[in-house]
């Protein structure tokens, strides 16, 4: 067996629930369904609901160490 040798991109790997996922996946989906139905207010409060989600995911175990501290470089 090899040494494991951290990426520079990825420096902490973190386990995510496949339940926390899914709660994430659906979110989404509600707001594509919104979108496509029309209703911009409930597809922007399914789209804020994800993305807290998402930051939680990022943040529960790590604090803000795995957030970017500049905008990325797109």
């Amino acid at each position: 067996m090899g040494h494991f040798r951290r990426h520079p991109v990825w420096p902490i790997i973190f386990i995510v629930q496949g339940e926390d996922l899914d709660d994430l996946v659906q979110r989404l989906a509600v707001a594509k369904y919104a979108l496509a139905a029309g209703d911009a207010a409930a597809a922007a409060e399914a789209v804020d609901a994800a993305l807290a989600l998402a930051r939680h995911l990022m943040t529960e175990n790590h604090g803000d160490s795995l957030l970017r501290t500049r905008p990325s470089a797109d």
